[in-house]
């Protein structure tokens, strides 16, 4: 018994010395920070928004304007931010309203012509942001983070590629949503086209790339990081 004892003892002071690791509750993690792939594929992973913004201000530089391309711009960008703001952010994100199964095709096919990912997949997140506002799973909280990692740093990380997409099952339930989020390039890469044989390259710079990179920077930074509008600012982000 004396040698059991003396065992026993042992493992309650090896207990002591190493504690069973806490962690946190898997709900609670950020499903999206470990990826699995090598670094240099994390590091590519923001390249389709860093090429957008390089080809919008070198293609600024070189090719002059025209009214028709200007005004094709300025009417993208309008009509493409109702497309992400009444499309991504209140419908898909918020379930702010209701409205019929073609419509919430036309407005997700609207919003990834804004070259922003697919809308499950912008929603997904943005759910996130609200739930955790400020949290460690939070995926782009400047209070936890950085000012530079809740305006572009999280998108151009290359972290955030895969989503939890068992957290929006309300809309993956829809087998062309799940497609268009799949293939969330196909409506920017057709707007584009269409501008180009609109306008040529004038219409292709200043109707389709100037204003999808003032798009992308206004809305990933509004939405996800400093909002100028419709939200709280910064610690005081809750849910709508």
């Amino acid at each position: 018994m004396s040698r059991l004892h003396g065992h026993y003892s042992e493992f309650r002071h090896f207990d002591r010395r190493h504690p069973p690791r806490r962690t946190r509750p898997r709900s609670l993690r950020p499903s999206t920070f470990r990826t699995g792939r090598p670094r240099f594929a994390v590091a590519c992973g923001g390249s389709p928004f860093i090429i957008i913004h390089l080809l919008a201000v070198v293609g600024a530089c070189l090719v002059a304007p025209t009214w028709t391309a200007v005004g094709i711009g300025i009417f993208l960008y309008v009509i493409r931010m109702f497309g992400i703001t009444a499309g991504y952010h209140r419908y898909f994100a918020h379930r702010a309203y209701r409205t019929s199964r073609w419509f919430q095709f036309a407005i997700a096919w609207l919003g990834c012509s804004a070259m922003q990912k697919g809308p499950l997949w912008w929603a997904v997140h943005h759910r996130n942001h609200h739930k955790y506002s400020d949290q460690d799973a939070d995926p782009h909280s400047p209070i936890v983070k950085s000012l530079w990692w809740a305006h572009v740093g999280w998108v151009i990380s290359g972290l955030f590629r895969k989503a939890p997409y068992h957290e929006i099952k309300d809309y993956t339930k829809f087998i062309e949503l799940r497609v268009l989020n799949k293939l969330h390039w196909i409506p920017g890469f057709a707007l584009a086209g269409l501008c180009y044989w609109v306008e040529g390259l004038p219409g292709l710079v200043w109707g389709f790339l100037v204003s999808t990179g003032d798009a992308l920077s206004r809305h990933v930074s509004g939405e996800f990081g400093v909002p100028p509008l419709g939200h709280a600012p910064l610690s005081d982000n809750r849910p709508e």
